[in-house]
């Protein structure tokens, strides 16, 4: 249970239970902008948009990027149910490069077409935050050695 400078956090993917704990502090993706989350927030519903989600615990940080979703937070609990969710760790960034190309030149075929652009556009901005992510994985591994 969360005391009194934590919250519980939940987020879930339709695939699975990504993380489940009480954090101190969570920065989220919202459709707005940026929500930070501390204990005893006020209740909210918030869709989320493509992002990154840092969340501190124990005062460390931990990086997740999704692909959109959705937020509510109620009785210092917060619950995210996220497109797709992927940890820093769990992305593997050539990967990620190799989307980033791709959906570059898809960008480029679609200009003309409105709709496949929009598409393309949204992928290229996923490949982006996957790959920040996982760099912010190979960054925190330097640090701690």
């Amino acid at each position: 249970m969360a005391s009194a400078k934590t919250f519980f956090l939940e987020i879930v993917s339709p695939e699975r239970k990504v993380f489940g704990d009480d954090v101190e502090f969570g920065i989220f993706p919202g459709s707005e902008g940026l929500l930070g989350i501390l204990p005893d927030h006020a209740p909210i519903l918030s869709m989320l948009s493509p992002g990154e989600i840092k969340i501190t615990k124990n005062s460390r940080s931990s990086y997740y990027a999704i692909s959109g979703g959705f937020m509510e937070v109620s009785a210092n609990k917060a619950t995210v149910a996220a497109d797709t969710c992927e940890s820093a760790e769990q992305i593997n960034k050539e990967e990620a490069l190799a989307e980033k190309k791709a959906a570059l030149a898809e960008v480029e075929k679609n200009k003309e077409e409105k709709e496949n652009l929009l598409l393309a556009q949204k992928r290229l901005k996923i490949a982006e935050i996957r790959i920040s992510v996982a760099e912010k994985a190979t960054t925190a591994n330097q640090t701690e050695k």
